[in-house]
């Protein structure tokens, strides 16, 4: 119970804390308000002290310089403490794509679009984050408006690659991985629109929007925000839009958005989308609008109104505030004690965690690669034709971009150039319609060797440019030569179907050298694609066995095909004897579609007429009568650089059956995508040789298959002859030049096929080396979920502990996110998971800095604190009396000297 000298001074505190909460100081604390352009400091000052804002947002022209940005927000931090304001929050709009804020021009690293992350998948949208995050943490800056979790609508031309995905659950998936990104730099993302701006078709900028949904549509748009919350996203952005679920104003004006996703994440900072937009005045002041959007318990409105607005603004709230009712202003009091709280939570604790030494020039070129996904029909430039580069004068329409237009040339220009290609590059002016005219004359000059390249970008100054859409019309007859690199919106395909569309959404430097480098650079062959272009030179008259699997595909004539369906056809047109006699396959079977370890059956027929033999089943090794009339075995395997993974084995025991019966052996070459990390790890102990590891090698052994055959056939004697990768041009020349096995980009200019199922993504191929060795233990290795290898987990792991431990032993190029999961039965890629049904929580990995990280020492320490940390849980598991680690590393040691290590940890 109180006393009454303590209740009188407390009922005072009360009424002055609602006095002050009714204040222009108060008030000024529940705005993000846009920053004034000048950089007077005498003028900031003055409006530093006039608004006393809670936030404020830096704009395009604050990014011209690092250094000039660093000590502008120090300067914003310096005068805060001096108006003895609680801590800024300084605020950015940076989603990576078309919405960033920070360019080229002020020497930042760019980050492909949010639609091209998610392509890439869930560990390029963490490192998308990533990227964004370590960038405006070095600059103290506390929030990004970002993501966008609007999903994806063709017919909206605003939001366009702004959005992940069309899925709600991809949406999720990327959009809150993106978030963790940041969140690992330090900083808040802010997810919007909720409750989802993809059925808008409408810009809220410029015109109120109705969401014309049905109770089911809106909660199918609701989906990624509400999962995102539910994962622990801090802040949410409203939009301006207008729903009946929610009320007759928008959705920014009514209480019950607040309540709703309170109730789903109640720290959540829920703020509000501009209030200079003409969406939200659908009836009085923005004063009004304001005070209503308190009112209804948002915590922060985002006013970019130019700075003599927001100090009026301010002034008329204040006389409005003073006639609110007492449940008003408690709700407004409220308000502020939680911006203060989630200031302190997810700011001041989450600066406190250790940096991450990103690079982000490094970065920002992965990334680029990794996103740059070209369908397979996009044509390449061929060595003899010339090109006509058509292109947006970018900084007419987004002058931030000034450098993609540099001396009349723009960057792409500039870098096909370099290329030693022909150029003739017209700047068109999208703004001008007298730029249709000289597409018309462009067109009438143009050859039958002429290619040409389009640089469109449609969304610019809140309007639909109709131009260069009339462009691309013009250039309908020529849309068989045609290669058009969307900078914006994927709406070209629709304009000219025939044409191949490069799908950028960005106007990073890297993603356009990435263009240049796949448009201009030598067709990247394998050894499949040598064999398909002189086939009889191999083959001819001969009955040909082939061992391959579902990665064995040929490029050749534009097409891409099946390598068994490829010499089944042509074999078929000769008048000789040649015949594709018979198939083998390995592990999980011709088509992939066989889980690990599985009994892979042969078969007598097939669609290839001939029989297919198992390797993995009854038979390990071939026998006499499946290799009898065969003229030549050929080989063709994709594998992951790892001495474990059971092709080479396989390989290794049909050189051994091909030496015996005297029946030559082509291998066809393909790159190793681990090549880069060169030869490294244990090296095979004979006493631990068996089916995950029987080629004499270090674990991960650094070179391709058709270097392993060429070195164990040096002992085994069998008559080989391999067929190695290359750019197409070393086949016209005597030298053999740069090899694809030393191109790591390879990978990214061709469709990823995944070389067995639980390795879907070029990511798990990255992070087996990194996480198999779980494979020998009770820890699940993420088999039965869709990210197997890249997440590890068991129900006794305290996820947050374990990833703060891992983190803190800063092994180079990897971050560890705390994850849960619950494995499940799939049919096709695990049959029975490790802890099926049965939440796990663990880790999902992610590699940052390739160049810098270390797979096998930093497996050792993975498995290290792991044991360390769970040592009555942790156990080694056995195989026919040895442990599966054992055979996987091919040493005992590496096991042992994790038990001794956490042997010593623990006395």
């Amino acid at each position: 119970m109180i006393k009454k000298r303590e209740r009188s001074f407390w009922l005072v505190g009360l009424f002055l804390s609602m006095t002050i909460s009714a204040s222009c100081v108060h008030l000024g604390q529940h705005f993000i308000f846009s920053l004034p352009e000048t950089r007077s400091k005498d003028a900031l000052h003055e409006w530093l002290a006039q608004t006393r804002p809670g936030g404020v947002m830096l704009l395009a022209s604050h990014f011209t310089s690092k250094q000039e940005l660093k000590d502008f927000v120090a300067f914003l931090r310096q005068e805060t403490k001096k108006l003895q304001l609680p801590h800024l929050l300084i605020t950015v709009d940076w989603e990576g794509g078309i919405v960033s804020r920070p360019t080229k021009v002020g020497g930042f690293a760019s980050v492909p679009s949010p639609w091209a992350l998610a392509q890439a998948g869930r560990s390029a949208c963490f490192l998308g984050g990533m990227l964004i995050g370590s960038q405006l943490r070095d600059f103290d800056i506390d929030v990004t408006f970002a993501p966008s979790l609007d999903l994806f609508d063709p017919e909206n031309h605003i939001l366009a690659t702004r959005c992940f995905a069309q899925d709600p659950d991809k949406t999720a998936e990327a959009g809150t991985a993106f978030c963790k990104g940041l969140m690992s730099q330090g900083v808040m993302p802010c997810i919007k629109h909720f409750p989802g701006l993809g059925v808008g078709k409408l810009d809220t900028h410029l015109d109120t929007v109705s969401l014309n949904l049905d109770a089911q549509g809106l909660n199918h748009h609701m989906q990624p925000f509400l999962k995102a919350l539910e994962a622990g996203i801090p802040m949410v952005m409203c939009t301006h839009a207008q729903h009946d679920f929610f009320g007759k104003d928008p959705i920014t004006l009514e209480p019950k958005p607040v309540a709703f996703l309170k109730e789903k994440n109640k720290n959540a900072l829920v703020i509000t989308d501009d209030f200079s937009m003409k969406g939200v005045h659908v009836k009085g002041t923005v004063e009004e609008a304001s005070l209503q959007a308190l009112c209804a318990g948002y915590d922060m409105i985002i006013f970019s109104g130019k700075p003599e607005e927001q100090v009026d603004m301010l002034n008329n709230l204040h006389v409005l505030a003073k006639k609110l009712s007492q449940k008003h202003k408690q709700v407004l009091e409220l308000a502020q004690k939680h911006v203060d709280y989630c200031k302190k939570q997810h700011l001041y604790t989450s600066r406190r965690k250790q940096e991450i030494p990103v690079d982000e020039k490094a970065l920002s070129s992965f990334l680029a690669k990794r996103c740059f996904q070209v369908p397979e029909h996009v044509k390449l430039l061929g060595s003899g034709k010339n090109i006509c580069l058509i292109s947006t004068n970018l900084p007419k329409i987004r002058p931030p971009e000034k450098w993609f237009i540099e001396n009349d040339q723009s960057y792409l220009g500039m870098r096909l150039a370099n290329k030693d290609k022909s150029v003739t590059e017209y700047i068109l002016d999208p703004k001008d319609v007298k730029s249709v005219d000289d597409i018309v004359q462009i067109c009438s000059t143009l050859d039958s060797n002429t290619m040409l390249v389009v640089q469109t970008f449609f969304y610019a100054d809140n309007i639909w440019n109709t131009v260069q859409r009339q462009w691309l019309e013009l250039l309908e007859p020529y849309q068989d030569r045609t290669i058009v690199i969307s900078l914006g919106h994927p709406l070209e395909q629709t304009v000219l179907p025939n044409a191949s569309v490069i799908h950028l959404g960005s106007f990073g430097d890297a993603l356009l050298d990435n263009v240049a480098n796949y448009l201009c650079d030598d067709q990247e062959l394998t050894g499949a694609d040598r064999l398909a272009r002189s086939p009889a030179r191999y083959l001819a008259g001969k009955k040909i066995g082939l061992l391959c699997h579902k990665c064995s595909v040929v490029h050749h004539d534009g097409n891409v095909e099946f390598l068994p369906d490829f010499i089944h056809d042509w074999a078929k047109h000769r008048n000789d004897d040649t015949e594709l006699a018979a198939l083998f396959c390995p592990e999980h079977g011709l088509l992939g579609t066989q889980p690990d370890s599985a009994h892979v059956e042969s078969s007598h027929t097939s669609d290839w007429g001939c029989p297919i033999h198992s390797l993995h089943g009854n038979n390990r090794t071939p026998t006499q009568a499946m290799l009898e009339n065969l003229d030549v075995i050929v080989i063709d395997f994709q594998e992951v650089g790892t001495r474990c993974y059971t092709y080479l084995s396989t390989m290794y025991l049909v050189l051994e059956a091909a030496a015996q019966a005297q029946v030559p052996v082509l291998v066809l070459d393909r790159p190793n995508p681990l090549a880069f990390w060169k030869d490294t790890g244990p090296f095979l102990d004979s006493t631990y040789s068996s089916f995950l590891g029987k080629v004499p090698t270090k674990f991960l052994h650094g070179s391709t298959i058709g270097g392993i055959a060429q070195k164990i056939n040096k002992t085994i004697g069998a008559q080989l002859t391999v067929l190695d990768c290359c750019f197409e041009r070393s086949l016209h020349h005597k030298s053999s030049g740069h090899k694809i096995k030393d191109n790591p980009d390879f990978f990214f200019h061709r469709d990823f096929i995944p070389p067995s199922p639980n390795l879907g993504t070029i990511d798990q191929v990255y992070t087996y080396p990194f996480t198999v060795f779980f494979e020998g233990t009770n820890y699940s290795e993420g088999r039965g979920t869709v990210s197997p290898f890249l997440q590890i987990g068991a129900p006794w792991v305290d996820k947050n502990k374990l990833t703060t431990a891992l983190n803190h032993l800063k092994l180079p190029g990897v971050y560890f996110e705390p994850v849960s999961f619950m494995p499940q039965k799939m049919v096709g890629f695990a049959d029975n998971p490790k802890h099926k049904d049965v939440v796990c929580n663990g880790f999902f990995m992610h590699i940052y800095d390739h160049a810098k990280a270390h797979p096998m020492s930093s497996a050792q320490a993975i498995l290290q604190t792991m044991f360390t940390l769970y040592p009555k849980e942790s156990q080694w598991l056995s195989f026919s009396k040895r442990y599966t680690t054992d055979l996987l590393a091919g040493t005992d040691t590496w096991r042992k000297n994790i038990n001794a290590y956490t042997k010593s940890s623990r006395a």
